[in-house]
């Protein structure tokens, strides 16, 4: 949903600041009020540098410690690596990758991770009546299949994070 991807430090013409993924500033009075208890840890495993961008600011303005990976390879590298699971692990199910979204849920799944898995589709339902079959559907059946806890679409709002991040936080 993030079609336009942008390099840290340029300008972007949508708010016409450097993207460097600190969202603090002029965007606090429109993201919602909220303070973690617990420290927690999330990977963002998305192609597109624009929406990983965004969501790390996101989840950074609230505390969490964040990393990202382009696409599935990187993120199962990265996970392998550390000693410490993420609490939290935001998947996009459009990675153009050997490793689509649900293939690389399905391969943490088998490495044993057992961390919050929330699937991102994009997903164009709400302009459809509620009585007609949502078109994407089987993408998030795919998502939930493979292993997600969850699947949440695109563009993640502030919101949609936050109820996920106070779900977590009160897990501790």
């Amino acid at each position: 949903m993030c079609s336009q991807d942008f390099q840290p430090g340029e300008m972007t013409p949508a708010i016409d600041s450097p993207v460097d993924g600190n969202l603090d500033g002029e965007f606090e009075s429109v993201l919602p009020i909220f303070n973690l208890r617990n420290r927690l840890s999330a990977l963002v495993i998305d192609s597109s540098i624009s929406c990983r961008l965004i969501q790390k600011g996101l989840l950074r303005h609230y505390g969490v410690q964040t990393e990202d990976a382009e696409d599935g390879l990187a993120a199962r590298n990265l996970i392998a690596k550390r000693s410490d699971p993420f609490d939290l692990i935001l998947i996009d199910n459009s990675l153009p990758s050997i490793y689509n979204g649900h293939d690389t849920i399905r391969a943490l799944r088998g490495m044993g991770i057992t961390s919050k898995i929330v699937g991102m589709v994009i997903c164009w339902c709400a302009t459809v009546r509620e009585d007609r079959m949502c078109g994407c559907a089987p993408a998030i059946r795919e998502v939930l299949d493979a292993g997600a806890s969850e699947v949440i679409f695109k563009p993640v709002s502030p919101g949609t994070l936050v109820a996920i991040l106070r779900d977590l936080d009160n897990q501790f």
